[in-house]
């Protein structure tokens, strides 16, 4: 098991390292522009299939072009995602361009739109048939309710059972702030997460814009506020299933960015974070992939895509060398070694089924910071410290006046490094406040002790 992961991992490098420009070049000027032409004569097809009936002669040549276009893309990449986004066409995360008919891109999305569809997933290539009652299909008239259920209920009935209807989905490409409510974004990352396992499960890969667009959202949060105190806000109110990946994919990010990372590598590195448990959505013979297994099933699931590109290297990277040492050989990756310190920080904190925390924050980073060189980068354990603080948000503190208090914030400037905002826990005479009440350690109140207490408390 060893030998065939570190196969797979050095294959991985050797690609990595042949990578020019952050892709693939060859595969992915193929990939836009076999992208570009199916959606162009989709969208042909579409305002044929609204005059003629799919047997019409009209059909024959778009129809053998759309047959050779899908076997094609799927040779290339195994499942083909098409997906129109905001007037703009992607097929499997690259974006394909039209420079000249931009009308085209714009003209699908809202034929597709109409059915409450965002996109399409040929799972495997269509024959003639397939490909004329697909295109009857999509110009027909949408459901009074239900749309894209009934419409994929339809495929289904029509043999398109390997054609799967995508949402609508909303994405941007920019850092623009984000104007929601915090605990929307987060129940979206919980649902996208759900979703991303059950994909996974079921033996498929995940769609990865909506998991990119959820990131976006949360980079944008993150690029405004305090990402520690908002990951740690954020954990109680998700369903547990999601706590763990919602919890390593925040601290990745926060992490990422104090490292200097740009917005498009945040991006991948928070794909790769939601994406780094993967092989326990796997179930060999029944059952769940042990810890020993899970980072190859994980590889192998990833690995049924055909072709490469740098950010897809990189996700698989970081899923397979998540758990090495800063020592091992081959080094790790630059995105496992952030996920190796967020998710190991979230590991030995996190409240055990018996309500317990293993360690108390201020402990936990105190048992990293002694591993650093040996288990973790240096610079970049250093850059978590300085986000998180020596006393990071669930700690609780006692202070000089007997009061106890938990801590909600990250650090906020160098000069209050190991004065985080608080809460008010425990009164000096030992009962619990009535009231939320904020304390914050820069305006008086020294620390005198760690309380051993798990982080849901009080």
């Amino acid at each position: 098991m060893a030998d065939r992961i570190r196969e797979a991992q050095e294959r991985l490098a050797r690609i990595l390292g042949e990578a020019r420009a952050g892709e693939d070049r060859e595969l992915a000027r193929q990939v836009r522009e076999h992208g570009e032409q199916l959606a162009r004569l989709m969208h042909g097809l579409l305002r044929l299939a609204a005059l003629h009936a799919p047997t019409n002669r009209a059909f024959d040549k778009p129809v053998q072009e759309v047959m050779r276009l899908t076997a094609e893309l799927c040779a290339l990449l195994g499942a083909v995602e098409l997906l129109c986004v905001e007037g703009q066409v992607y097929v499997n995360d690259l974006r394909t361009r039209f420079d000249v008919d931009p009308e085209h891109a714009v003209a699908l999305g809202e034929g597709l739109a109409r059915h409450n569809v965002g996109g399409i997933t040929f799972h495997s290539p269509l024959d003639d048939s397939q490909v004329r009652s697909l295109m009857h299909l999509l110009a027909g008239q949408p459901a009074a309710d239900r749309r894209r259920t009934r419409l994929q209920e339809a495929f289904t009935c029509a043999g398109l059972a390997s054609v799967e209807l995508q949402p609508l989905q909303q994405f941007r490409l920019d850092d623009a702030a984000v104007e929601r409510n915090v605990d929307e974004v987060y129940q979206d990352t919980a649902a996208m997460v759900a979703d991303a396992f059950a994909e996974l499960e079921s033996g498929r890969l995940p769609n990865p814009l909506p998991i990119r667009r959820v990131i976006h959202q949360l980079i944008a949060l993150i690029a405004t506020r305090d990402g520690a105190r908002l990951a740690f806000e954020a954990d109680t109110s998700l369903p547990a299933f999601a706590r763990h990946t919602v919890m390593v994919t925040n601290l990745s990010l926060t992490l990422g960015r104090a490292a200097g990372l740009p917005a498009s590598s945040l991006a991948d590195l928070g794909i790769s974070a939601v994406l780094h448990d993967a092989g326990y959505a796997v179930r060999p013979q029944g059952r769940t992939c042990t810890f020993a297994e899970h980072s190859r099933a994980a590889l192998d699931i990833f690995l049924r895509q055909r072709g490469f590109h740098q950010a897809r290297v990189r996700r698989m990277l970081a899923m397979v060398t998540h758990h090495r040492a800063i020592t091992a050989t081959p080094k790790p990756s630059l995105y496992a070694r952030i996920l190796h310190i967020a998710d190991d920080y979230d590991l030995l904190t996190r409240i055990r089924p018996d309500g317990q925390a293993a360690h108390p924050p201020p402990h936990a980073m105190r048992l990293m910071a002694a591993q650093g060189g040996i288990e973790y980068d240096p610079a970049l354990l250093h850059a978590f410290l300085n986000v998180m603080g020596p006393y990071p948000p669930g700690s609780v503190l006692e202070l000089n006046d007997r009061r106890w208090v938990m801590s909600i914030s990250g650090v906020r400037e160098s000069s209050s490094f190991d004065r985080p905002l608080c809460r008010l826990a425990r009164l000096r005479d030992g009962s619990t406040p009535s009231e939320h009440i904020e304390v914050d350690l820069t305006q008086g109140g020294d620390v005198v002790r760690v309380v051993s207490r798990n982080r849901q408390s009080p």
